[in-house]
């Protein structure tokens, strides 16, 4: 479905804006991690790394939305997993991508479902403006 499709590409620019840019410190996977334990539980193995790799993952999300978000601005969406999505700027982002050749849909009725679902004007469950999604991604709350 085109559902599953935006959903992949969507991973796949987070991670590559996180790759192209560095935005992602070993400190700050610390700083995640300990917020997110309990100091007084002990965690298998696997819980660890089930948990690492989902601080990391939540961590990508923050920072290239901050990134997105300061580069090409727009309002935000909150996603029924309330996490809070630069929807707007990854959208013109993948325009610029699109425009340089570096992203490109072959299907047609793919690339129609595809973008008539990005152009949407209210997506999410709700939408945040630009200033308040810049408060809350300029604060994130391992940080406080």
């Amino acid at each position: 479905t085109v559902e599953s499709f935006v959903h992949s590409i969507h991973s796949r620019t987070l991670l590559a804006c996180v790759k192209e840019n560095n935005l992602i410190t070993k400190k700050e996977i610390q700083e995640i991690n300990n917020f997110f334990y309990k100091e007084n539980e002990k965690y298998s193995k696997v819980q660890k790394k089930a948990r690492n790799d989902f601080n990391k993952w939540f961590l990508i999300n923050w920072k290239c939305n901050q990134f997105l978000l300061e580069k090409y601005g727009g309002n935000m969406v909150l996603s029924a997993f309330g996490f809070h999505q630069a929807a707007e700027a990854e959208r013109k982002y993948l325009q610029k991508l699109q425009q340089e050749g570096k992203f490109k849909i072959y299907d047609k009725k793919l690339k129609k479902e595809f973008w008539q679902k990005l152009n949407k004007e209210k997506f999410g469950d709700g939408v945040v403006s630009e200033e308040r999604g810049k408060e809350i991604l300029d604060n994130p709350p391992w940080k406080k």
